[in-house]
């Protein structure tokens, strides 16, 4: 007797297999960006520039700068309360939604792939993509360019699906409703539409149907594409709440935002005046220079070589669906003229990934379909150029460990009431403190956001004011770098606060950190001839020695000393010759982080220095500190001591 076998046909089985490997998809990539995005607000700059701008309003429901960003909003004040609902940080969970947005765009971007080349070129093909530099860094930053990610991946499955089945309105219908949805996010969607009315054109749609319905039809699409603008409408509801989180606009200030300034927002004009094309600077003198520009960050994100042959597949491609192979150039194209022509900043190269969904199609071309066997094969170069790209970029790509923003924090708690803190107007430090302002309810430290670099003179050199530079201020000074033109052209000292991100700016004859000096343990050790350590305070706690040091100098010193702070173990204490172990250290270039060099020290100046010595648990026998100066590598003076 023969049993009977039920036989799926093909195109169900392959269906099913398709949803499967979509769905591994989804979960693996997801899983990938959300273990190595960093935890809690986003401390970098460049691409991630507008992260914690960015957390902060989804968080609070609150207005982004231009263009405002409704639907991405909602959806992060969503994920942002589901966080909390776990008890976890929204701010991680506003990230997760980016991760969870990208995850979906690279299963739209391996259906597309689907529709040009066998299953197994076009897993691999989205593999290079996942862990492509750019595309994994905006999965692990809050960003709208993930759900722009998504949009533009579905955008390209659909074209596909319109040039096979052109008789169908559905793929049209939903592409016009998700252009309306990428217009309500970000406008860099417009990118794709004239790729969206090529396929339309080569398709043949329009020629077989009556006028009539050719007019209904194009009123249908024009609907589904203005619906979602409809979005923009959350603009105006919102900035009725005077309260409202809006961008820069720190605690305790009033929104002052009218209906007028949120069409403005929308228009782009609102924050800066320019508009949108005031991003746009393309001449002819710098074509050159920007054409460079871009193709180096192609290759940078494939290869040189993988490039080229993303671009020679679409060739290929052209071979076997002409149309297709079209309109993914001329999305290439239009692509690529528009990076030429955006402004060139740290955040541009965020939108690379537009061009790496068309090479990385085109890479399939190289693919033919023809027999799983040669099919798998000729796929195997795919997944060589996915687990090498996937190990180039993990080691900058893994924020796991990145717990910055904690302790940034936990200095914010350290800074004493009455602080005046200058920032950048728009750098994540900035949002870092708004935030942090807003979730402590402090209100005795005040926010100074300002770009020009001669905006802190004024409150430096005010005798009743305490005025701390951040991160920001200190790059802008160059102070990281040691440069010195900031104190030396307008006479301004700084001070170490036992803070990693912050120093104090005063004047350089202030009279205040002589007055400290006077309440520490004096010590008067000498430096050499002219510089002594006036005093010290030495500060026991759990995690080591928080060291404050108080400079001298007694007339203007040509040389730039550099400085240590030891902790050894003595044959006999404080004998220099019979040090046996050099337990932990910390030391510097020049005095106050490198940003108070000896050689523009004047006569009777005091400067406050700080340093940090780790150290848990019980001290050996014989060990005590040492804190000295060198030149050239060779001590000029030290004073040890027992802690």
């Amino acid at each position: 007797m023969q049993i009977p076998v039920l036989q799926l046909p093909r195109q169900v089985s392959r269906r099913h297999a398709a949803l499967l490997i979509s769905l591994l998809i989804l979960v693996a990539s997801a899983a990938l960006y959300i273990a190595t995005a960093p935890r809690g607000m986003i401390f970098d700059g460049g691409v991630s520039v507008d992260s914690p701008e960015l957390q902060r309003v989804a968080y609070r429901l609150g207005i982004a700068h231009s263009t405002g960003y409704p639907v991405w909003t909602m959806m992060g004040f969503l994920a942002a309360r589901l966080g909390e609902a776990f008890g976890d940080s929204p701010y991680s969970w506003v990230t997760y939604l980016s991760a969870v947005l990208s995850a979906g765009a690279l299963v739209c971007f391996f259906n597309a792939a689907l529709m040009l080349t066998p299953p197994p070129a076009a897993l691999f093909v989205t593999g290079v993509v996942a862990v492509s530099n750019i595309f994994w860094h905006l999965s692990t930053i809050a960003e709208v360019q993930g759900l722009q990610a998504l949009l533009t991946a579905a955008l390209i499955w659909l074209l596909l699906i319109h040039l096979r089945q052109p008789q169908r309105f559905w793929p049209l219908g939903l592409g016009a409703f998700l252009v309306g949805i990428g217009l309500a996010n970000h406008r860099i969607i417009v990118l794709l539409l004239p790729s969206l009315g090529l396929a339309v054109l080569l398709s043949g749609r329009c020629r077989r149907m009556p006028p009539l319905h050719i007019v209904r039809e194009i009123t249908l699409l024009v609907v589904l594409m203005a619906l979602p603008l409809l979005t923009y409408g959350y603009l105006y509801w919102r900035a009725a709440d005077p309260s409202v989180v809006f961008s820069a606009r720190r605690p305790g200030e009033l929104a002052g935002i009218t209906m007028q300034d949120v069409t403005d927002l929308i228009r782009g004009t609102f924050q800066g005046g320019g508009g949108l094309e005031a991003n746009f600077a393309l001449d002819w003198a710098t074509l050159g220079d920007r054409a460079r520009a871009i193709w180096t960050r192609m290759t940078g994100e494939l290869g040189a070589g993988w490039t080229v042959a993303g671009i020679v597949g679409l060739a290929f491609i052209a071979r076997r669906n002409a149309r297709a192979a079209v309109v993914l150039a001329v999305y290439l194209l239009a692509s690529f003229v528009f990076l030429m022509a955006w402004q060139v900043d740290v955040k541009a190269q965020i939108y690379t990934y537009t061009l790496t969904f068309v090479l990385a199609l085109g890479l399939t071309g190289w693919v033919l379909p023809r027999g799983k066997v040669l099919a798998a094969l000729l796929s195997l170069p795919l997944f060589w150029l996915a687990l090498t790209l996937f190990l180039q970029n993990l080691p900058a790509r893994d924020q796991s460990d990145d717990r910055r923003i904690v302790d940034y924090w936990r200095e914010l708690d350290a800074l004493p009431s009455g602080t005046l803190i200058y920032s950048g107007y728009w750098t994540p430090e900035t949002f870092h403190i708004i935030e942090y302002l807003h979730r402590t309810g402090r209100d005795d430290l005040f926010l100074v956001g300002i770009d020009v670099w001669w905006g802190p003179l004024d409150d430096i050199f005010s005798p009743t004011t305490t005025t701390y530079l951040g991160t920001s201020f200190r790059s802008r000074y160059g102070l990281y770098d040691g440069a010195t033109w900031f104190q030396e052209e307008n006479g301004v000292a700084f001070a170490g606060t036992g803070l990693n991100s912050f120093l104090q700016a005063l004047p350089a004859e202030d009279t205040r950190l002589a007055q400290e000096a006077e309440s520490a343990t004096v010590v008067e050790a000498p430096m050499g001839d002219v510089v002594e350590l006036y005093s010290l305070d030495i500060d026991r706690r759990e995690d080591g020695f928080h060291l404050t040091l108080y400079w001298r100098a007694s007339a203007p010193i040509s040389d730039s000393l550099s400085v240590y702070t030891h902790l050894r173990t003595y044959g006999e204490v404080c004998n220099i010759g019979t040090v046996t172990a050099l337990l932990a250290q910390d030391d510097s270039f020049a005095p106050v982080e490198g940003a108070m060099p000896t050689r523009l020290w004047r006569a009777g100046q005091v400067v406050r220095d700080t340093y940090f010595i780790p150290w848990a648990g019980e001290l050996p026998e014989n060990a005590a500190l040492a804190v000295g100066m060198t030149f050239n590598g060779e001590r000029v003076g030290e004073y040890c001591v027992v802690p």
